[in-house]
């Protein structure tokens, strides 16, 4: 029988000493066995301390000859070839993370059915509703429900409020006197009643779209405001969120 014979530069102990430093168990042992081979063992010596037979053992130290120690590493399965391209998978990504136009795609959020017929009409890809779940989430996209928003809620405005809110109250507050004792209170309101569910939609990682919210019950408002510094608080349960009902509770605060 032909003996084995490894790469010139390793020793016994040079892969005893590799094997102890492993991290990867599966090399560490192939390892030790080509210790035992470098020590002049027989194959089936050689091969019982690796756990493994004589012809695996052939096999490993072919490879380790061409490939040195990281060649005793398992290798990953490649996969097979993804059916999109690298350019077709940025620009998915973009239309996912955009979502949907309603007067063109006529839906408000992307299903996986959807997805799929968009990708066979863009790409001439045929690809399963499931394939396309996964293939979202290989882009970074996980299957979260959203955040309720109301119909008419404009983004553009809350964030020149929040911008413009500093100058507000500076205005607010001019003219009144230094030593005016001056209660800041935090007010919002709040829907009781049903409420319709949020469904899931796919989005980046990391993140919670907002969603409209149907707006078809009946339902009754409580206004809460606190104040904070004086550790005090109020609260008024009205049938509309309006004006009225906004000034109500502002006096009601101011009662108290």
């Amino acid at each position: 029988m032909v003996g084995l014979e490894l790469r010139d530069g390793y020793s016994g102990g040079d892969l005893r000493a590799l094997a102890r430093k492993s991290r990867d168990a599966k090399q560490a042992r192939r390892l030790m066995a080509l210790a035992g081979v470098a020590d002049g063992l027989s194959r089936a010596e050689a091969a019982a301390a690796g756990l493994m037979d004589r012809q695996t053992l052939r096999d490993w130290v072919h490879r380790f000859n061409e490939h040195g120690p990281e060649g005793l590493i398992d290798r990953k399965p490649t996969g097979p070839k993804p059916e999109l391209t690298a350019q077709q998978r940025a620009t998915l990504k973009k239309i996912v993370t955009a979502g949907p136009d309603r007067a063109i795609d006529g839906v408000v959020r992307w299903r996986c059915a959807d997805l799929a017929k968009l990708i066979k009409a863009r790409f001439d890809v045929e690809y399963h509703v499931n394939s396309v779940g996964k293939l979202l989430q290989s882009l970074g996209f996980s299957h979260v429900s959203a955040r309720p928003r109301h119909p008419k809620q404009d983004p553009e405005i809350v964030e020149a409020f929040k911008k413009t809110y500093p100058q507000e109250l500076a205005n607010t507050l001019k003219g009144v006197p230094p030593d005016t004792p001056v209660e800041l209170w935090f007010q919002d309101e709040a829907r009781v009643g049903q409420k319709n569910g949020q469904v899931y939609q796919w989005a980046p990682k990391g993140t919670r779209p907002r969603q409209v919210g149907g707006q078809r019950y009946e339902n009754a408002y409580i206004f809460g405001a606190v104040c904070p510094a004086l550790d005090k608080g109020v609260a008024l349960v009205m049938p509309h969120a309006n004006a009225e009902a906004q000034a109500q509770a502002q006096a009601q605060a101011k009662a108290s």
